[in-house]
């Protein structure tokens, strides 16, 4: 399971937020894979795009507040939606 999903926890043992890394259901439409393209449109205008340097790569992180997700992309393509 740790290649699909990651569940993370705060200091009283409580989910914090679970993270997605092969499939992601959403509206019946699996995210993972996705391209960014297909990904507006789908969810629409996040409230925000922020940048992360990982390593080598750059990943772009989408922000949408009112269903809780944060979506990484990296090459213009969904790699892992975290649920928060």
């Amino acid at each position: 399971l740790e290649e699909t999903l990651i569940v993370y926890v705060d200091g009283e043992g409580l989910i914090d937020s679970i993270s997605f890394y092969e499939f992601c259901l959403v509206d019946g439409r699996d995210l993972i894979g996705m391209g960014v393209g297909q990904l507006l449109v789908h969810l629409g205008v996040p409230d925000a795009i922020e940048a992360e340097e990982i390593g080598h790569d750059v990943e772009l992180l989408y922000a949408y507040d009112i269903l809780g997700l944060t979506i990484w992309t990296v090459d213009g393509e969904v790699c892992a939606v975290q649920a928060s």
